[in-house]
């Protein structure tokens, strides 16, 4: 599982103030009491899409590095000297 802090990107800020917003606005339509454990929930749900798009993206990513450079994975080519002095 990713472990990228996503507190501070804006995209995730906006996605959560999003989902938020139209899931309250719904649940008071049909009358369902709305809460901070709601709120929270909802948060979370922003965050595990996020994750799960960060393992996926990562996961193609080392797919691909593997197809092009044998059985060596993503995490040694970045633990490379090689790799480093390029950064």
């Amino acid at each position: 599982m990713s472990t990228i802090d996503q507190s501070n990107n804006p995209h995730a800020i906006r996605a959560r103030r999003l989902m938020y917003h139209y899931f309250a606005m719904i649940a008071e339509k049909v009358g369902i009491r709305w809460d901070s454990d709601n709120r929270s929930e909802t948060m979370e749900i922003v965050d595990e899409i996020l994750a799960a798009a960060a393992d996926a993206a990562q996961a193609t990513a080392e797919y691909h590095y593997q197809q092009d450079h044998g059985e060596h994975s993503i995490i040694a080519m970045l633990q490379t000297e090689h790799y480093k002095e390029k950064r």
